[in-house]
């Protein structure tokens, strides 16, 4: 037992680290608490397919192959419906579960394996330490193990006396083990970063100053394409091509990335202003809600939004301003630099620390999925359920005091307050939008006009906007009606006032946008900077739009129940060329009806699931039945004082399943003399012989091993009598 458990604390340490770092480095939604437990119940069967005897280890690859095979003919019976169809996780999770049994395996055997566990779990500290790798709680796991490794290597130098197994040691020390790391992870360290660098400030200075006389001293009228927190609308802007920042994504596709930097609530017809400064913590309670929509709504949580990683990094940025992307999971961004709320935004408290890094996770919406029109506009509330699901996706808990539902009813109230105006549109405008402006929602609705702007022209220099354009309903007449050009803060300054005008909060976003082919790093130069609105959806949370001409990208996947995408229906309106990834969604064959109506109808039947526990049921009988044949026929070969022997061995067996085994230092005819009273005369009268065959060298016959097989079946009718439960194993086994 205690070898098992010492082989199990050595195994389960870097399976758990490793689960962990793979949850937190993979772009996707996880299941982190599924993956822990199908972690911790592989170790477990893996130690007991270890210590098993060659029998018990045929009948656990039996019932687990048979159960492979229900579960695969589950699968070719219906694979749009299997309910493990996009478990991604489970085939690597039971690989890292394997491999970190075999090093432990290893590790208790061999001193170098130990030092080589010991300098790749501190490699992997440092690396994280210094932001290359992200783990979170992982590392506090990493940390037990290598410090389990140092212990039971300083176990083999040391002299002890009484217990010399050095595996009862460390199982009884393992609890002190895990309270030294436990500790600090409860204590809670200053967000204030050393800023130690007078140099490093003086520079960043310089730099500043350098910026100012390039771009701060120019023309009103003319400005370079760069991220600035000034919300004006400028008669034309020019390419500039400095590396603002760099991101690494971890996501295999092509895809566009928002950062958002500053947000704006406040537009006087010429000019962005951000009069909101509140500290209220938007960011998190928008990620919130869409994740709370998402498990309220029809499907799964990855039908609506998709986790996915990323780092940002600071390059010769010089900002206030923390560029993050929308519904941001994680908290790295407070946790490693010294950050504030205000009205929307994450900022620096001073200014941003010299290559700041931070990474996270943040919610991709799948915004282009018919489905997800349907989803916008359902119309449903949250509930407090779908509100404490969306604390635990985000790692919080239900009793969170900083998250409660009733500040989130606040919240709702705070957004409409502070995003809404009393745009009014003129008839001309009203008139010349009314086709575009139908639909079966105000999602779908605001799509049209994505799309109709979408057709427009864009253009780095619209010309000065004239004197009479004063208001919001001033230059919509405007820019829709005259000029209909500009490049992109014109486009998402029109889209968020015609939001605003349907009654719904709008905002007005500056930051960056990024397009990536691929996984890896790609750098982020001031041209890329970009405008675009956001609309909330109460009880949905802060959608982005792209109206600007030529930057749209279609973000769109398949559902868990979809079959395929219609094309027709994603590309209700042309929006250019399209990339690859649209063409291959949109070449995806489309099911006959009468082939997607009879799935639909079919279903998954959850009795299916009876299969893999039938075909293990029956692998176990053929087992036992073939065991049973093994066993008879090989008594039956034998001599008969090995016969003999044999049976006696059984009786006694039995004995003992019915608490009257041989106690320690008592002989045959003592236990006999002992239990007599309990089995009867009978039952134990093969005693006699079976001694004069151990001490005495007697040579027994047929006929004797024939009555040790009675007193055996006299035993079974006991056992049977006194304890049910250990007759039906022993008659199984």
């Amino acid at each position: 037992m205690i070898r098992a458990l010492y082989e199990f604390l050595f195994a389960i340490l870097p399976a758990l680290g490793a689960v962990l770092f793979y949850s937190e480095g993979s772009a996707s939604e996880q299941p982190v608490a599924a993956m822990l437990m199908v972690c911790v119940l592989a170790c477990v069967l893996f130690s007991l397919f270890l210590h098993l005897k060659m029998g018990g280890r045929l009948l656990f690859i039996g019932i687990a192959l048979s159960n492979v095979l229900g579960f695969y003919m589950i699968w070719k019976r219906s694979p749009e419906t299997f309910f493990l169809q996009g478990q991604t996780w489970l085939l690597p999770v039971l690989a890292i579960s394997f491999a970190s049994f075999l090093l432990a395996l290893l590790a208790t055997r061999f001193t170098p394996v130990r030092i080589l566990c010991v300098i790749a779990c501190f490699s992997l500290l440092v690396l994280t330490l210094l932001s290359y790798l992200t783990a979170g709680k992982g590392v506090f796991v990493i940390l037990l193990f290598a410090i389990l490794c140092v212990a039971d290597q300083i176990e083999l130098t040391w002299k002890r006396e009484g217990r010399r197994d050095k595996r009862i040691h460390m199982v009884s020390i393992f609890p002190f083990l895990l309270l030294i790391v436990l500790i600090p992870a409860f204590i809670k360290f200053p967000n204030k970063p050393y800023d130690w660098a007078f140099v490093v400030r003086l520079w960043e200075k310089v730099e500043t100053g350098a910026d100012l006389i390039r771009f701060g001293f120019m023309s009103g009228t003319d400005s370079f394409i760069g991220f600035t927190d000034n919300g004006g609308l400028k008669d034309s802007v020019e390419e500039d091509k400095r590396q603002d920042l760099a991101i690494t994504t971890k996501e295999d596709l092509p895809m566009t990335i928002y950062l958002s930097g500053i947000v704006f609530n406040t537009f006087d017809g010429r000019e962005w202003k951000k009069t909101n400064h509140s500290e209220f913590p938007e960011n998190e309670f928008d990620t919130l809600e869409s994740l709370a929509a998402a498990y309220g709504a029809d499907g799964l949580l990855t039908d609506y939004f998709k986790r996915q990683h990323i780092e940002v990094e600071y390059l010769d940025a010089k900002s206030r301003y923390v560029f993050i992307p929308a519904k941001l999971r994680s908290e790295d961004a407070h946790e490693k630099a010294n950050v504030k709320n205000d009205g929307g935004d994450l900022v620096f408290k001073r200014h941003s620390p010299y290559h700041f890094t931070f990474s996270g996770n943040y919610y991709r919406a799948n915004t282009d999925n018919p489905e997800f029109y349907s989803f916008m506009d359902d119309g449903k509330e949250l509930t407090t359920r779908d509100w404490n699901n969306a604390l635990a996706a985000m790692g919080k808990e239900p009793w969170d005091e900083h998250y409660p539902f009733d500040l989130y009813r606040e919240y709702q109230t705070y957004v409409k307050e502070t995003y809404s105006d009393d745009t009014v549109l003129s008839h001309q405008v009203s008139d010349a939008l009314s086709e575009v402006l139908k639909g079966d929602g105000d999602y779908e609705k605001l799509k049209n006009l994505e799309a109709y702007f979408q057709q427009m022209q864009y253009d780095t220099d619209p010309g000065p906007l004239p004197r009479e354009v004063k208001d919001a309903s001033a230059f919509l007449d405007h820019f829709l009606l005259k000029e209909r050009k500009g490049y992109c803060s014109y486009y998402a300054t029109a889209f968020a006032l015609t939001a605003r005008s349907m009654g719904l909060p709008a905002r007005y976003v500056q930051g960056y946008r990024i397009t990536v082919d691929g996984k890896g790093r790609h750098v982020i130069t001031s041209d890329m900077a970009h405008a675009w609105p956001e609309v909330y959806f109460a009880g949905k949370g802060w959608i982005a739009f792209e109206p600007t001409p030529g930057f749209y990208r279609l973000s769109a996947w398949r559902m868990f129940d979809q079959k395929t995408l219609d094309p027709e229906r994603v590309y209700k309106y042309k929006r250019g060329v399209r990339t690859q990834e649209e063409e291959e969604m949109a070449e995806e064959p489309e099911l006959e009806p009468e082939e997607s109506e009879s799935l639909r109808k079919e279903g998954f039947s959850w009795h299916s699931l009876m299969l893999p526990g039938i075909f293990a049921f029956a692998f176990l009988l053929l087992f036992l039945m073939a065991v049973k044949l093994i066993r008879f026929l090989r008594v039956r070969s034998m001599k008969a004082d090995q016969q003999f022997k044999y049976l006696a061995g059984d009786c006694l067996s039995i004995c003992r399943l019915m608490g009257l085994g041989i106690r320690e230092g008592e002989t045959l005819s003592e236990y006999q003399s002992r239990v007599l009273p309990e089995t009867g005369e009978q039952a134990l009268s093969f005693i006699d012989t079976y001694e004069r065959i151990l001490y005495a060298g007697f040579d027994c016959s047929r006929e004797d091993a024939a009555f040790a097989g009675d007193c055996r079946a006299l035993l079974m009718r006991l056992l049977k009598k006194k304890r049910k439960l250990h007759y039906l194993i022993r008659i199984c086994f």
